[in-house]
């Protein structure tokens, strides 16, 4: 009855496995050495059941099952309809035996799935040494003598170590002594706004101080109408004092009233819109130098004084109306130096 059993479930069982997926290993070699390059075929066949697989297009070099092999490369190759393979290229790098890893291939169809596992083939490792250990060469040990090196060897590294370091002595000396001073930084000196107000006020003190001497010499000289008795004097005295004028106005207002005439140079100040008092006090001072130079006009002294009291108010007025003018000025001489 048992042996009935037994035979009855053998019937049952075979046609289950005729009609189950398979996963076949086909290595190329089954003995490496170290640094190998071998080929490993997966062939896998699917059934009715299970139709399509899906075979894996990377396969983990790192995972623990590889062991001492890696993954070289992986290529696919279908063959009918229910089969298909891949072949993976393996390296070995061990120096022991070991087995190839069961990889899983997922079969699915019909709205199931499953996954099967290929074998675990073994590959023996096989060593590159002669198996007979009299056919490898070794070469005779011998023994390792100590040699004295003679006195003299070693003074003679002394000597020359000592006079290589005399020798770099004397370089870094010389050429310390002989270099020249560094030369010093030229020191610029700060520029200093020098003020065309003040410019024009010390001219104006020397006028009176000439006209002062003037006078003080017509009065020795027993002059009843105080009038000049040297006409070049008075002239030198009012070309300075219209020149003073003339320089003050070109360089604060920038016309070029030392190479205009006294026209001219009015025009200029009440085309560019200066106050008219101004205009005025200019030109009480330059016609009066323009009457002695060009009309032959014989000034006094009490003339002289009245055109010099005309150029002090000149001063005082541009005083108070330059005020911020001048500043502006300084500031661009003075305070780009501080930056």
């Amino acid at each position: 009855m048992w042996l009935g059993l037994g035979w009855g479930l053998l019937l049952w069982m075979g046609p289950l496995g005729v009609i189950a997926q398979t996963v076949e290993t086909r290595p190329t070699v089954d003995t490496v050495r170290i640094g190998d390059q071998f080929d490993v075929q997966y062939v896998v066949r699917g059934t009715a059941a299970y139709p399509e697989v899906d075979l894996p297009d990377e396969i983990g070099s790192d995972s623990e099952l590889m062991g001492e092999l890696e993954v070289v490369n992986v290529q696919r190759f279908r063959q009918e309809a229910r089969q298909d393979s891949i072949v993976v290229r393996f390296q070995y790098f061990g120096i022991q035996d070991t087995l190839l890893p069961a990889i899983g291939f997922k079969f699915y169809g019909n709205g199931r799935d499953t996954t099967v596992f290929s074998a675990q083939v073994p590959i023996f490792f096989g060593s590159s040494l002669p198996s007979d250990s009299s056919q490898v060469e070794l070469r005779p040990l011998k023994e390792i003598y100590a040699f004295n090196q003679p006195w003299w060897v070693f003074t003679l590294w002394a000597l020359a170590i000592v006079a290589l370091g005399l020798l770099i002595g004397w370089i870094i000396w010389t050429r310390v002594s002989n270099r020249e001073p560094d030369e010093p930084e030229p020191v610029v000196a700060p520029a200093i706004f020098e003020s065309p107000l003040v410019a024009l006020r010390d001219e104006l003190d020397q006028k009176g101080t000439e006209l002062a001497r003037i006078e003080s010499g017509s009065a020795q000289s027993g002059s009843v109408d105080s009038s000049a008795k040297d006409s070049s004097t008075f002239e030198r005295y009012y070309d300075e004092m219209g020149d003073a004028i003339r320089t003050y106005i070109e360089a604060v207002y920038e016309i070029r009233s030392l190479e205009m005439t006294t026209y001219e140079t009015l025009r200029a100040l009440q085309s560019n819109g200066y106050p008219e008092s101004l205009v005025k006090s200019t030109r009480s001072v330059l016609l009066e130098a323009d009457k002695i130079k060009f009309a032959r006009f014989t000034p006094t002294v009490d003339h002289a004084r009245v055109v010099l009291e005309h150029a002090r108010d000149f001063a005082r007025r541009v005083e108070l109306d330059d005020r911020q003018r001048l500043e502006a000025m300084r500031k661009a001489v003075e305070e780009p130096q501080n930056d």
